[in-house]
């Protein structure tokens, strides 16, 4: 108890100095990813993604509609089909799929690929772009906007990092 009056005597004097120093602490959020995928830079990617994957989506898109209508049919004439007819109809639904997750697979493949070369690309030059930013604003702690539960927008700094972004991505 002697011990224990001096000690809460001490953390009632140091508490005021903490709070004043965090007070005086310039704190914002980035959300570094979001404003990265929306630069024109990554705009241009995700067209370029869209014209590379566009034969292959129209090749899923066909073997989705056969799909339907191979179902379908399995649906309406199952009933009074043979057995072998219901073996090959399942066959070829089967392959139809197969083909079908095939060129989804591709189609992922590819974005994936792009992504990545845009971000290896551009994401060192993003970094740097932040990190002036935040510098030149003078804040002590910049935070990931997705791990803040709350932050008023004049505390948000991905608009203007996105703008400074696009002006450097060109």
């Amino acid at each position: 108890m002697k011990f224990l009056i001096p000690r809460l005597f001490m953390l009632l004097a140091v508490l005021p100095l903490a709070a004043s120093a965090t007070a005086e602490m310039k704190i914002a959020v980035i959300d570094f990813q979001k404003a990265l995928m929306m630069t024109d830079a990554a705009k241009a990617v995700r067209d370029k993604i869209q014209k590379e994957v566009k034969i292959d989506q129209g090749k899923a898109q066909s073997l989705q509609s056969e799909l339907k209508e191979l179902n379908d049919k399995l649906q309406k004439d199952g009933a009074i089909m043979s057995a072998d007819e219901k073996k090959k109809l399942n066959g070829q639904f089967q392959e139809k799929k197969s083909e079908l997750q095939f060129y989804a697979g591709k189609m992922q493949k590819t974005a994936q690929k792009m992504e990545q070369e845009f971000l290896m690309e551009y994401g060192p030059t993003a970094e740097k772009v932040a990190q002036e930013l935040i510098k030149e604003k003078g804040y002590d702690m910049v935070l990931n906007r997705n791990a803040v539960a709350h932050a008023l927008p004049e505390h948000d700094l991905t608009k203007e990092l996105l703008d400074k972004l696009n002006k450097a991505l060109k």
